[in-house]
């Protein structure tokens, strides 16, 4: 079931993606270098359902009066992001002169895909549910499943350069009407396929640790938060005593979802980020180049520095509350690993 959701949600990229493309290519009178602000209009009717999916597929809406609460928030937020680019998407059908009957079928598409993400999403949940195994380690993220983890994404990394390198090389021989591939080629392309290939293995296993965040707490998104709040945010907060027992391992559990979600995002800008590079060096007046490259950096200046003050504050309340995060290192010798 998983594997068919998955694939299902790059199906309705795939298809989203090619049919925008092919319905406005055709039916738009703005010039070429108008597929960008295309792009930025109507990507929001997709984007939205499938967060909205995401949610649903993992935590259970219905759990609780704050749960409840939680779902009518997104849907509102869906419902509002999709006015928001109806209304975009109009300005820019009047100022290039497309036809009229290219925001009907963007409004419908979005209606569409955001009953299917309310009905599947729940269906998905509920099928992940059942497969889920309750874990029995002592510690939150054991040692043997670290090396276990980072050896497969190093793997994954490896085998998205050699492969990214080698599509590189036949793409050039290929499509490249004679032009020989640069090295400079080569090795960013490369880079960004083994990039993304490891991302993709971070992302994996930290969906696993996720499921077992979601355990402690019966799914509740609600309690997820309130939880969150006290151990990622550092609120003053008095939790429920339920809440306040499995705090000290959703702590442990998170900070570990924290550092692989960190090293997820740094992967994605490489990956993004390499080809932008060749973009502004094939053509350096490339605005869409220089405004996602612009983009990238601004994100890791302003996030980057709460993301790490969050994992740390994480990490500091599993310690201070007696919950190991992974062994010490002399319990592999046959130590016991202090409490």
């Amino acid at each position: 079931m998983r594997v068919l959701a998955i694939v299902g949600v790059f199906v309705v990229i795939l298809v989203f993606g090619v049919g925008s493309g092919v319905l406005l290519g055709t039916q738009s009178g703005a010039p070429g270098e108008w597929s960008w602000l295309w792009g930025v209009v109507t990507v929001p009717f997709m984007i939205a359902p499938l967060a909205l999916g995401s949610s649903l597929a993992f935590w259970d809406m219905r759990r609780s009066v704050g749960s409840r609460r939680a779902y009518r928030r997104s849907l509102i937020a869906v419902v509002g992001v999709q006015v928001l680019a109806t209304v975009a998407l109009s300005v820019c059908v009047v100022l290039t002169r497309t036809s009229w009957w290219i925001v009907p079928v963007f409004v419908v598409a979005g209606i569409a895909l955001t009953a299917g993400a309310v009905w599947l999403g729940p269906i998905l949940r509920r099928a992940e549910k059942k497969s889920d195994r309750p874990t029995t380690a002592s510690v939150a993220y054991p040692r043997a499943n670290l090396r276990r983890d980072v050896r497969r994404i190093v793997i994954a990394g490896v085998i998205g350069l050699i492969v990214g390198g080698a599509a590189t090389l036949v793409l050039f021989l290929v499509f490249g009407e004679g032009r020989q591939p640069g090295t400079w080629d080569v090795l960013v392309l490369a880079t960004a396929f083994g990039a993304l290939a490891a991302g993709i293995g971070c992302a994996l296993v930290t969906r696993r640790l996720a499921r077992e965040v979601r355990g402690l707490v019966d799914g509740d998104v609600e309690r997820a938060r309130l939880i969150g709040r006290v151990v990622v945010r550092g609120k003053r907060t008095t939790l429920a005593p339920d809440d306040e027992a499995v705090a000290p391992r959703f702590a442990a559990l998170s900070c570990v979802v924290q550092a692989y979600q960190i090293a997820w995002l740094v992967c994605l800008y490489v990956a993004l980020g390499g080809q932008q590079i060749l973009r502004v060096m094939d053509e350096p007046g490339d605005m869409l180049a220089w405004s996602l490259l612009i983009f990238f950096a601004v994100m890791v200046v302003t996030l980057g520095p709460v993301i790490v003050v969050q994992l740390r504050r994480t990490r500091r309340y599993a310690l201070e509350h007696g919950e190991a995060i992974t062994e010490a290192r002399e319990s592999s010798a046959g130590v016991p690993a202090d409490s």
